[in-house]
């Protein structure tokens, strides 16, 4: 058998997945398998990767946070060979994809805006071009709606984070008299860019502004007031991808292609301040 897996993920420097290798990597070990970690990004040429894949003793891919592109995606299919997508799920190629309760969760993080008494929300979201920012943002506009309540499209903002242009958005936004009181991240690398911006508006976590964002690591951990998060469970989205892969390579198609979402956790923390 082909005992090595190509386990492709974003760059080093934007990569929140590293959480998910180590569990990858150990429940392949314990079936035989050793997984060879590769850094791509869906815009880079797919032409030594392809080459890479093809023509190496490769058995199976997992492709980790939209780190392949849906044209090598579907190359992949077209030869037969054995790939999972985690936590993105291409639109175009019908593939087995593992990811989070994005649309639940965020659907969740809108209701505890309002129990707490918010009416006027803020949005900053990566690229509309990704399954899981589409499903977050998806998920909260549907939880305001629920609840008779929406976000003027002044206060919405979708874009890559490496731009640094949702700094520039907050900070115009928050200059308006009549600014949201509450902000939902969709990704972690927006909160951390416009953290700095919440700081140079001169307000204050959660007396001037609440917010909401998603992972949990020490760099959050050590904030001041703790932020309210929603927590991926990279651990088990690894492990069952791993374990999916593996029944495909022993030709286990059934159910194909799967879509598995594996439940978040939401922690409270002190970030969000209650309206009378």
């Amino acid at each position: 058998k082909n005992s090595l897996i190509a386990l492709v993920i974003p760059p080093l420097q934007n990569c929140l997945w590293g959480f998910a290798i180590t569990p990858i990597e150990d429940f392949l070990h314990t079936q035989g398998y050793t997984a060879v970690v590769c850094t791509h990004s869906p815009e880079e040429s797919n032409e030594a990767l392809s080459n890479f894949l093809f023509h190496s003793n490769i058995g199976g891919v997992l492709s980790v946070g939209g780190a392949l592109n849906e044209e090598i995606l579907l190359q992949l299919k077209e030869n037969h060979f054995p790939v999972i997508c985690i936590g993105d799920c291409p639109s175009s190629v019908n593939l087995d994809c593992i990811s989070s309760t994005n649309y639940a969760s965020s659907y969740e993080a809108a209701r505890y805006f309002i129990q707490r008494g918010h009416t006027r929300f803020g949005l900053i979201s990566g690229s509309q071009t990704s399954f899981t920012q589409r499903e977050r943002c998806r998920g909260f506009l549907d939880g305001l709606a629920a609840h008779g309540l929406s976000i003027d499209p002044s206060f919405q903002f979708f874009e890559e984070t490496s731009s640094n242009m949702d700094v520039s958005f907050l900070c115009q936004m928050l200059k308006t008299p009549e600014h949201p009181t509450a902000l939902f991240f969709t990704g972690y690398y927006a909160f951390l860019n416009c953290l700095a911006g919440i700081i140079q508006q001169d307000l204050h976590v959660p007396e001037d502004l609440s917010v909401i964002s998603f992972e949990k690591d020490r760099i959050l951990d050590s904030l001041i007031p703790k932020i309210t998060l929603i927590q991926e469970n990279f651990s088990e989205i690894g492990e069952k991808a791993a374990g999916l892969l593996l029944r495909r390579m022993n030709n286990d198609l059934s159910g194909f292609p799967e879509k598995i979402l594996v439940s978040t956790t939401f922690i409270e923390g002190d970030s969000v301040r209650t309206i009378e």
